[in-house]
């Protein structure tokens, strides 16, 4: 469920037969203060910006900080960690070339902090700005899925990318004797 109005989120929320995905909090506080108090012993998943008032975050020392004042005050209503999708703000890197290495490097702290909770967000981000995006785009969600991410905003329909992430998996360890692997070439979903 999408939606800055808490109210309208609430509507929505007495309307659902399981427990939904909320999309999302951050940090600002004018949307924290806002969203804390629908949030407040939900049964739902929630996806945490990892923003603030002063913008986007500049390293990933900044990024660790915010995705853990998140969680915490997420786990103080009630909210579990397992339920948490963190979202780094993944930003372009035609605009400094340290930003993939930077949200890279804040997954993993991320992840070696909180081990339970989920790394999201839009991965095509990254490659704003720059032609041939989805060499870009298939190349840089390996790296995240290395680093921890569990959970993308993706194209679901590009083919390349969906073989990428399947093979990814499987080199990652995720895929017991290569069985998802190997039914996606049976079916042809991957192809070399």
């Amino acid at each position: 469920m999408d939606s800055p109005d808490p109210a309208i989120l609430e509507m929505a929320f007495s309307m659902v037969d399981r427990p939904p995905m909320i999309n999302s909090i951050s940090l600002e506080k004018e949307r924290f203060n806002a969203m804390m108090p629908f949030l407040n012993d939900k049964d739902c998943c929630v996806i945490a910006l990892c923003m603030d008032d002063t913008g986007m975050p500049e390293s990933a020392g900044d990024i660790l900080g915010r995705a853990k004042n998140l969680v915490v005050e997420l786990n103080k209503i009630g909210i579990s960690t397992v339920h948490i999708y963190v979202n780094p703000l993944v930003q372009p890197i035609s605009t400094d070339a340290n930003k993939g290495t930077m949200v890279l490097d804040a997954v993993r702290a991320i992840k070696a902090e909180f081990p339970d909770v989920h790394i999201t967000g839009g991965l095509s981000n990254i490659s704003y700005g720059l032609p041939q995006r989805h060499i870009i785009n298939r190349t840089f969600v390996t790296l995240m899925m290395d680093a921890g991410m569990d959970s993308a905003i993706i194209d679901p329909l590009d083919k390349k990318i969906m073989a990428t992430i399947r093979t990814a998996d499987m080199l990652l360890g995720k895929d017991p004797f290569c069985m998802k692997y190997l039914k996606g070439i049976r079916s042809g979903a991957i192809e070399s």
